[in-house]
């Protein structure tokens, strides 16, 4: 009896390492595609705020990694417009 119990642990010890193993290959990552690449591409674009139509904000309030124009000077700065700000032109 403990000489079949041994048996039939060891064939499913035997039977789980290899449907893992199978799993595992199957499921491995061959790079990303297409639609992760182009993702990236356009999340890592740097928008480069000096080729926009010259619309400028009244007021501005800060925001790490956004840029706006200010009507102020007319230059570009760190920031986002606020949410009761004017807009003009700049040229």
């Amino acid at each position: 009896m403990k000489k079949l119990f041994f048996i039939a642990t060891l064939v499913a010890t035997v039977g789980m390492a290899s449907l893992t193993y199978a799993f595992s290959k199957s499921n491995q990552n061959k790079g990303l595609s297409e639609i992760q690449l182009a993702s990236i591409e356009v999340l890592s674009t740097d928008d480069d705020p000096g080729t926009d139509d010259g619309t400028c904000y009244n007021s501005i309030t800060t925001a790490k990694g956004k840029w706006v124009r200010y009507c102020g000077d007319c230059t570009i700065v760190n920031g986002e417009p606020s949410f009761f700000s004017g807009t003009g032109k700049c040229n």
